[in-house]
């Protein structure tokens, strides 16, 4: 069976025991260690770009809007402060 490292995408693995009735294999490169079947990487590449793509976009957003409210509150207290005076 042909193994190739999820973490490193080395194919020199080795067998490291079984967990849960599956073989557990580990890197020889990285050292991290994989089992067979291991279904953690459920999204493919496109979903995942297209993710990071829209979190980086709505933090960008949200520290627009953080900075105009931020500007508009000082206008606001600056005009109470000239109005007191």
């Amino acid at each position: 069976m042909n193994v190739i490292c999820k973490h490193c995408g080395s194919n020199i693995m080795v067998k490291d025991g079984k967990i849960a009735g599956k073989q557990r294999w580990k890197c020889t490169k990285c050292h991290k260690t994989t089992r067979e079947g291991d279904g953690r990487n459920k999204y493919p590449m496109e979903k995942r770009f297209w993710l990071l793509n829209y979190i980086a976009k709505k933090r960008a957003l949200m520290k627009y809007l953080a900075s105009l409210v931020h500007r508009e509150l000082w206008y606001y207290i600056g005009s109470k402060i000239t109005k007191k005076l």
